[in-house]
């Protein structure tokens, strides 16, 4: 089972764990690790505006950063396009590092462009290195 919070879901799920989403004490995937492991979970993610990150069974915890987007077209959905783009790329059989990044490539398109992105277009975010 995978878990995917926004922030506001996800600091609410952490306070229960005695956990908090700032840097204070351990780093973001540690803790994750730790509340996925108290969930009883295969998978915890958690996404917002400036990164992706998760914890999972058998992978090390990690964040990815995202390209912040500062001229958001649309952002209705955003986190619906996140989790699918996180899904496609687990049915890849990617790793946890490479899920973050089609997340976060998948999200940034639909911000940017107002319109779900297809296969081409995720890879073109992917190679997009600023804006």
């Amino acid at each position: 089972m995978t878990l995917s919070l926004n922030e506001h879901e996800a600091a609410a799920i952490f306070e229960i764990y005695g956990e908090t989403l700032d840097d204070v004490g351990q780093p973001l995937p540690e803790k994750l690790e730790k509340v996925r492991k108290c969930l009883g979970i295969d998978e915890l993610v958690v996404h917002d505006p400036h990164y992706g990150a998760a914890a999972s069974e058998g992978e090390e915890p990690v964040l990815v950063e995202a390209s912040f987007c500062t001229h958001v077209v649309r952002s209705a959905g955003a986190g619906d396009n996140f989790n699918g783009g996180y899904i496609a790329a687990k049915l890849a059989r990617l790793d946890i590092v490479e899920r973050l990044h089609v997340a976060n490539a998948t999200v940034g398109h639909f911000i940017r462009i107002g319109e779900f992105p297809n296969v081409e277009k995720v890879v073109a975010r992917l190679n997009v290195t600023e804006e």
